[in-house]
C-alpha cells in the first residue's frame, strides 16, 4: 500500500494555479494565476537539508501567458510549457526553438510529445451531433408505414459525413530538437561513429535504441552492441551474439527482421532466396504458425491449405503424406491446426483437420 510522509514546506511566493512534479522528485513547476513559470528544486532529504532553491523562473519581461506544463516522464530535466499558441520544451531550463501548437499535452516520454487538438475535437464532435437525424427531419413514408428520408438530405448527410475529418487528425506528436538533429545525422551520415559521439554527448535511450537499429541495418554488430549496452537492453545484446554467429548477411538480415523488427514475412522472403526453407519453417515453429508450417512443407503442386476453410483437408492429407519427406512434422502440424480450430469453435474444419 501506498504511504505518505511529510517532508517540509515552502513558501512558493505566488498563488498557483497548477502545479506539477518531475519524474525523481527533485523539481516542481507552479503555473501561478497570472501565468507565470516557477520551477523549485526540492531538498533531498536522505542528506538532511530542508531548503528551497528557486532553479529559474520565466522572465516576467519576455514570457507570459503559460497555461500548461508537462515534465517528462523518463528525463528530469526535460520540461514542456504552452505559451499561448507556441510550444517550448526546456532542457535544463534553456529552451529550444519553439514550435506553434495549441495542442494541449496528454503525454511527454522518449523525447516526444503527445498532444490533442482538445478545441477542434469539439468542433468535430458538435459536428457530428448535428448530422444525426432528428425529430424535426422530414420524414416521407412509403409502402408499408416504413419511414425513410428524402433523398436530399441523404445525399447531404452522406457527402457532410465524407467531408468530416477523423478524430485523428486531433492527434499530435512533436519531437525534441536532440531527436530530430539525431535523425538528420543518422540518415546523412554513412559512419555511425559520429552518430555514436553525438549520442553519447546527449545520453538518452530513445537516441541509444535510435542509433541501434541504424546500425542493424546497416549491419554494423560492433556499434549496435554498443548501443543496447547503453540503454541496458539485454535481448538486443543477445541478439548481437547470434548474429555473430551466422555466417552470412541473409541470414543475419532475416534474423534481425524475425527477432527484433518482428516483419516475419520478410524474414520468411530472405530464407527462401538463399534457398533455406527449412529456417523458414524453422521460423514458423517458434511463432506457432501451424498453417504456415503446412504450406511451408507442402510441395508446390499439392492443394494448398486454405484457412476458411474452402479445401478438405481430409483428401488433402493423404496425398500430401506421400510426396513429404517430414511426415512426423506434417502430422503435428495438421494436428495443431485441428487444436486451433477446435479452441475457436470451428468444428467442421476441426473434424477435416
Amino acid at each position: 500500500s501506498l504511504r505518505l510522509s511529510y517532508q517540509g514546506s515552502f513558501d512558493a511566493e505566488c498563488r498557483p494555479q497548477r502545479i506539477s512534479i518531475n519524474c525523481d522528485a527533485t523539481r516542481l513547476s507552479i503555473i501561478d494565476v497570472e501565468g507565470w513559470l516557477h520551477v523549485f528544486e526540492l531538498p533531498n532529504h536522505t542528506e538532511g537539508s530542508s531548503t528551497v532553491i528557486l532553479v529559474n523562473a520565466v522572465s516576467r519581461g519576455d514570457r507570459r501567458d503559460i497555461w500548461q506544463s508537462e515534465w517528462a516522464a523518463d528525463q528530469p530535466d526535460l520540461l514542456a510549457i504552452m505559451e499561448k499558441s507556441r510550444m517550448y520544451i526546456l532542457r535544463s531550463m534553456k529552451p529550444e526553438e519553439p514550435v506553434t501548437s495549441e495542442a494541449y499535452i496528454y503525454g511527454f516520454s522518449d523525447l516526444q510529445i503527445k498532444g490533442v487538438m482538445l478545441d477542434g475535437l469539439l468542433r468535430l464532435m458538435q459536428s457530428r451531433s448535428d448530422l444525426q437525424p432528428t425529430a424535426g427531419m422530414e420524414i416521407e413514408r412509403g409502402y408499408a408505414g416504413r419511414e425513410h428520408t428524402t433523398d436530399h438530405k441523404r445525399t447531404y448527410l452522406a457527402s457532410s459525413a465524407m467531408a468530416t475529418p477523423s478524430w485523428q487528425s486531433y492527434l499530435i506528436e512533436s519531437e525534441t530538437k536532440t531527436l530530430r538533429d539525431t535523425r538528420e545525422i543518422l540518415a546523412k551520415l554513412s559512419n555511425l561513429k559520429d552518430a555514436f559521439n553525438y549520442v553519447e554527448a546527449n545520453p538518452h535511450k530513445r537516441l541509444w535504441r535510435l542509433l541501434a537499429e541504424s546500425a542493424l541495418e546497416q549491419l554494423d554488430v560492433g556499434v549496435a552492441e554498443k548501443a543496447f549496452v547503453r540503454f541496458s537492453s539485454y535481448s538486443g545484446i543477445q541478439l548481437c551474439h547470434r548474429l555473430r554467429d551466422l555466417d552470412d548477411d541473409v541470414k543475419r538480415r532475416a534474423e534481425i527482421c524475425a527477432v527484433y523488427s518482428q516483419r516475419f514475412e520478410e524474414a520468411e522472403a530472405l530464407y527462401k532466396d538463399i534457398d533455406r526453407k527449412d529456417l523458414a519453417i524453422a521460423l514458423r515453429l517458434k511463432l506457432g504458425d501451424w498453417l504456415r508450417v503446412v504450406r511451408l512443407l507442402q510441395p508446390e503442386h499439392a492443394p494448398q491449405v486454405d484457412p476458411s476453410g474452402v479445401c478438405n483437408l481430409v483428401e488433402d492429407l493423404g496425398s500430401v503424406l506421400k510426396c513429404v519427406s517430414k511426415q512426423d512434422l506434417l502430422k503435428q502440424a495438421y494436428v495443431e491446426c485441428g487444436d486451433y480450430y477446435a479452441t475457436r469453435g470451428r468444428w467442421n474444419l476441426a473434424v477435416q483437420a
